[in-house]
């Protein structure tokens, strides 16, 4: 324990006392100064003055803190008032158990390993109360709103009963980025900047854009390539929003100083200078601001106006964000037993799923909330991702996802049941998440848990517990996955495992032999970008062209991250079919003994983590197997980039060809064997694994029996 951390703890023991600095100070002979130094940790109490302070309080967690004081941790040693600190204390004595039997656990040395490598990992994971509630949908759904009511970033409105969003909401694409909700030492907003390369060439998209607009090329001009939310920024940043002015008779119009200067330059490429030029990014140089309480300012006003200053690029010393943290004071959702933070994502933009979201389900202390509008959900942006992650070999999304449905006022008292319009929006709820469900089981996805909540007239508090109760039983579970590993531990160091029945042993031996034979993938033709030019088919054009910019890395469409979950989804549907068949093998094996249940569920967590690491590399190998070569190919994206603004329709089609091609060229074989070696030696390796464990009982029988077991 840091030595930095004993005040805190003496400060909140005396609390729980209920009992004053000064009184302990007259109880220890020690002055009020300092025991005041000793709390706030300017001054470390020696074990005298450490033990008077423990006396003086005497609770049972004073006591208790005595003797947490002296404990001896391999663990890393975890805070004193961690809820799970004794299950903590469990498992880093079990495992000075293990080490302490490593003569007697000869033959064993794999299980062992598993174990320790399990315990360390499900105490890393309940250690770190840090959770994130990622908030997904499409554009213009409502989200922005449903998490100002969720988190309380609400201000009540004048002369109404109602309340106005801190952050700022629109009919859809109103946040520039993602925006993080977090507690913090005060209010106040942080950004993460964007990069300079990132911002030179979202102001050449708008250069180029603007240019043809401007200078009217061809009939169609050149459609803008990033967000209209970027466009704004970098436009008001260079002090060129659009006015609307009147002329002497009244008449409003609409001035363009952005075209105005587009018409004064001789290129697109000067005009993305002038803008470069305009945006002085050396002087943007501040990420975050605090309230200041004296001005006077209530702290939400401040970060209402604050907020939107910074998302629409109004503050002269701030860059464009590619992320904006927001601080309040409060815990998120009023919950003191877990640290959370809400993410409000990007909108997802015609089906494109981009890997900032993927991510999000691949992160174990995340919970994503997918929501949908009432009359059609789950929508089509829900499935299309929920489809994806089953594609990729995601599981255990049902585990750490729900589906939040955001009704409208009335839409759920108008559902019809059988044909009889249901008494109220309760029961309009209560039918509507059985159709969801069984849309769900329909498309053959995951049955999520289902919420609603409607934004102007429901209570918050129903969904923030559903939130945080999903977090809790996520938690939960790796408890008792902890606490069945330490007692699987102690069994294990007690006596060495006896299975004592033929069957069991028939049962393993059936399955080490199926797994000698599978050990091979076998032969296939890899298809690595197969997700891709399907990628490219679909995602709006501008998008496409943006990313072509980029030579294919861009948040919004990229190359490398549909590369990388095609090799991923090759390398899933490959080996599931097998996966499926082991775990089939293993539930069915005999389960009459502790010794028997501990191997078998060994086996299946061995089984499940082997192939999560096999995907996530195969992934890693999609995303990096070519990009030396792509980003080298500048012919490549020269001629992509030139099909852009051509008077022909088609131009997804014309990329997608030429992407196609590219890839199936006989120079990028040695990539595709790659990506297909990747999976051919990690699928032997869950094999090779699997195979060693389960025959560590097959020596434990053949010793007992004193013959070995075929």
């Amino acid at each position: 324990m840091n030595s930095s951390s004993v005040g805190n703890v003496l400060r909140r023991l005396r609390e729980q006392k209920s009992v004053s600095q000064s009184q302990i100070a007259r109880q220890c002979e020690l002055s009020p100064a300092k025991v005041s130094r000793i709390e706030s940790n300017e001054v470390i109490p020696d074990e005298i003055e450490l033990t008077k302070i423990l006396s003086a309080i005497d609770t049972d967690m004073s006591r208790e803190f005595r003797i947490f004081l002296k404990q001896e941790w391999n663990l890393e040693k975890p805070d004193f008032f961690h809820p799970d600190r004794t299950l903590f204390w469990k498992a880093n004595q079990v495992l000075e158990k293990l080490d302490c039997s490593l003569e007697s656990l000869r033959g064993l040395e794999q299980r062992s390993a598993l174990y320790r490598t399990e315990i360390r990992q499900l105490v890393d994971f309940l250690r770190d109360q840090n959770h994130s509630v990622a908030i997904i949908g499409g554009i213009g759904i409502g989200k922005t709103t449903a998490i100002c009511k969720l988190t309380s970033l609400e201000i009540p409105e004048a002369t109404t009963p109602t309340t106005q969003a801190i952050l700022e909401i629109g009919a859809g694409g109103t946040t520039l980025c993602e925006v993080v909700i977090k507690k913090g030492p005060a209010v106040g907003v942080l950004i993460k900047p964007r990069s300079e390369n990132n911002i030179q060439q979202d102001v050449a998209d708008l250069s180029e854009h603007l240019f043809s607009v401007a200078n009217q090329q061809g009939k169609n001009p050149i459609q803008l390539g990033i967000s209209e939310e970027v466009k704004r920024v970098i436009l008001e940043m260079c002090d060129l929003s659009p006015q609307r002015i009147r002329d002497e008779n009244g008449k409003r119009s609409l001035k363009r100083r952005d075209l105005e200067l587009a018409s004064s330059v001789s290129s697109a490429t000067e005009l993305s200078i002038a803008l470069m030029t305009k945006l002085e990014l050396h002087k943007r140089t501040l990420n975050v601001v605090w309230h200041e309480p004296e001005t006077g300012i209530p702290a939400k006003t401040w970060l209402q106006n604050t907020f939107a200053d910074v998302n629409n690029g109004r503050l002269e010393q701030f860059s464009i964000p590619s992320r904006i943290d927001v601080f309040v004071k409060e815990d998120i959702f009023e919950d003191r037993s877990l640290r959370l933070q809400v993410v409000d994502t990007k909108g997802i933009f015609r089906n494109a799923i981009r890997a900032d979201l993927v991510e999000h389900f691949k992160n174990d202390h995340t919970l994503t909330v997918l929501c949908s509008t009432f009359n059609d959900a789950p929508n089509t942006d829900v499935q299309i991702l929920l489809r994806t992650l089953q594609e990729m070999g995601i599981r255990e999304v049902d585990d750490k996802s729900i589906i939040c449905v955001l009704a409208r006022p009335s839409e759920a008292n108008v559902v019809k049941d059988a044909g009889v319009q249901v008494v109220d929006a309760q029961e309009g709820y209560e039918v509507k998440r059985d159709n969801v469900n069984e849309r769900l089981q329909h498309m053959g996805l995951p049955s999520i848990e289902t919420h609603f909540f409607n934004s102007l007239e429901d209570n918050p508090s129903e969904l923030r517990d559903a939130i945080v109760q999903k977090i809790k039983e996520h938690r939960q579970s790796r408890r008792e996955e902890l606490q069945n590993a330490i007692v699987a531990v102690e069994d294990l160091v007690k006596s060495p495992p006896v299975f004592s029945s033929d069957l069991h042993i028939r049962s393993i031996s059936e399955l080490v032999a199926w797994l000698s034979q599978n050990k091979s993938i076998g032969q296939f033709e890899p298809k690595t970008q197969s997700v891709l030019i399907d990628g490219i088919g679909s995602v709006h054009p501008s998008t496409l062209h943006a990313s072509i910019r980029r030579f294919g890395s861009w948040p919004n469409f990229d190359y490398y991250h549909y590369l990388g979950r095609g090799a991923r989804k090759m390398a899933a549907d490959r080996i599931y079919k097998k996966v499926n068949e082991i775990q089939d093998f293993i539930t069915q094996m005999p389960n009459d003994s502790p010794q028997q249940g501990f191997l078998q569920s060994q086996a299946l967590r061995l089984l499940d983590s082997s192939v999560k690491s096999l995907l996530q590399l195969v992934e890693s190998a999609g995303m990096t197997a070519f990009r030396n070569e792509l980003n080298s190919d500048k012919d490549f994206w020269n001629s992509l980039y030139f099909e852009w603004g051509v008077a022909v329709p088609g131009y997804r089609d014309r990329v997608a060809t030429a992407s196609k091609m590219w890839f199936e060229n006989d120079l990028r074989k040695k990539c595709h064997t790659l990506i297909s070696e990747t999976i051919e030696k990690n699928w032997n390796d869950v094999a090779l694994n699997l195979s060693k464990l389960l025959s560590t009982a097959l020596v434990a029988e053949s010793n007992q029996h004193g013959s070995l077991v075929e």
